[in-house]
């Protein structure tokens, strides 16, 4: 990876981050722990959690109150209604967001094109009222990684209001190779340091996290584990 090449991601706080800072912060999320032994982020909690379910949208539901979504039990029902009544599409059999056209991601084009299929799952979902927005996203991204851009309160502040989609795969697309390289350096090292241990980030996520982490004032805390990380320093000096 090339340490000097950076990117910047969103539009109305926009952040700019080498590869190698990037890198550092997104294993810090992933794999940091503190001295004794507890996980610093979520990627246990959501990320990795209930992957292999035999019922991939109840692990979603799951993953998502994991990150704090707050679902209610009428909220859980109402959704697993309409998924066992098949009335939502299957967002795991459509490509990966960033190789699809720039067109139907600000308003739904209802054509049949992956955009118009994310469309129709975002609405039948955010129809139950306690999931709507973030916690929709939440629920998505965990059933589909590669498909459902992921945000919250904090991160969805630093795109446009009712464009976020539209932004976010205009700026996957410019910076693709950026992306490429992260994606393998984090793969790289969950399957040879943590031995496969969770599951693959996709750049929606990478992205995504190092966001978040600059939102809640953490990214230079986290970049700093993440180079230890990298380091091989012992985990008391954390």
């Amino acid at each position: 990876m090339n340490a000097i090449q950076q990117a910047t991601w969103g539009t109305r706080v926009p952040l700019t981050i080498t590869q190698a800072d990037a890198l550092a912060a997104v294993l810090a999320f992933a794999f940091g722990r503190t001295a004794t032994g507890r996980r610093l982020y979520a990627y246990a909690t959501f990320d990795a959690a209930l992957r292999g379910n035999p019922d991939p949208i109840e692990a979603a539901i799951h993953a998502a109150n994991g990150l704090n979504a707050n679902l209610s039990a009428a909220d859980l029902l109402e959704l697993i209604f309409l998924h066992a009544q098949n009335l939502l599409p299957d967002l795991r059999q459509l490509p990966p967001f960033w190789t699809w056209p720039g067109s139907g991601l600000v308003t739904n084009p209802r054509d049949g094109s992956a955009a118009s299929v994310l469309w129709d799952w975002y609405e039948a979902v955010t129809s139950i009222k306690g999931l709507r927005g973030a916690a929709s996203s939440k629920t998505g991204h965990h059933l589909a990684p590669s498909v459902m851009p992921l945000w919250d309160s904090l991160v969805g502040k630093a795109w446009s209001n009712n464009r976020m989609w539209s932004e976010i795969h205009t700026q996957l697309v410019q910076q693709a190779q950026w992306c490429d390289d992260l994606e393998r350096g984090v793969e790289t090292y969950r399957q040879t340091v943590e031995n496969g241990y969770g599951i693959e980030l996709t750049r929606l996520r990478i992205v995504d996290i190092v966001m978040w982490l600059e939102a809640r004032g953490e990214l230079s805390f986290a970049i700093g584990v993440g180079q230890q990380i990298l380091a091989g320093l012992p985990w008391q000096t954390w």
